[in-house]
């Protein structure tokens, strides 16, 4: 919803702001260890966002507040699925899509059928799917496929590694943004997502060192 009323190149800078939201429910679930060089290293992230936010021209509230709440609910999540992968459960990777996929699906269906099916009835813009197949279907794997690796990273790594490397994404969409829909971006707003690179940088080399020292844990739950 926050794409409707803000820029592409503002929703990525604030969808930054994630892994500081994750990296706090994991100190609190106790799923990860708190150093002082890995809460700098996020906190610079939520400094360049903040410093992205305070310079964005075209600010609309109600944008604003759905993409916070969107922030909050996609890190309570990807916590969540942390503790059912590793926590005491310790579920196979797959094991655990099958149960988030369907609950997923079940709340998505049940929200389309309140707010779109009817339209979609209505100007029979289900017939897309007839006209495009190809197109659907190869939507459907790319997701099934980004699904798929998302939960194997969370289960070799963390959420929040996850959360962190997906600021590498956000840099593409903010340069879309700027060369091909042509979206103004203020000096002060790439200054902030600068700092915020910066962060993602400092965070993968504490890391780095973090895994390294750490005892390896295989896909079903096995420590080596």
């Amino acid at each position: 919803m926050g794409y409707l009323y803000l820029t592409v190149a503002f929703v990525q800078m604030l969808k930054a702001f994630c892994p500081v939201v994750t990296m706090l429910l994991l100190f609190f679930a106790r799923l990860e260890k708190a150093t002082t060089r890995l809460v700098a290293a996020v906190m610079m992230i939520a400094i360049g966002v903040a410093m992205a936010s305070y310079g964005e021209t075209h600010m609309n509230m109600f944008g604003l507040a759905a993409m916070i709440i969107s922030v909050f609910a996609e890190s309570t999540r990807l916590v969540l699925t942390q503790h059912l992968l590793v926590g005491g459960s310790a579920m196979h990777p797959l094991e655990g899509l099958m149960y988030i996929g369907s609950a997923c699906s079940g709340w998505l269906m049940l929200l389309a059928a309140l707010s779109e099916w009817p339209h979609l009835i209505q100007s029979s813009s289900y017939l897309l799917l007839l006209r495009h197949p190809l197109e659907f279907a190869a939507a459907a794997v790319a997701g099934f496929g980004v699904n798929t690796l998302a939960i194997l990273v969370i289960k070799v790594t963390s959420s929040l590694t996850l959360k962190v490397l997906g600021t590498v994404k956000d840099v593409g969409l903010v340069a879309v943004g700027i060369v091909f829909l042509h979206e103004q971006v203020t000096k002060l707003q790439l200054m902030g997502y600068l700092v915020s690179m910066s962060g993602f940088l400092c965070y993968n080399y504490i890391k780095s060192f973090q895994t390294q020292s750490k005892p390896h844990t295989s896909l079903d739950g096995k420590v080596n």
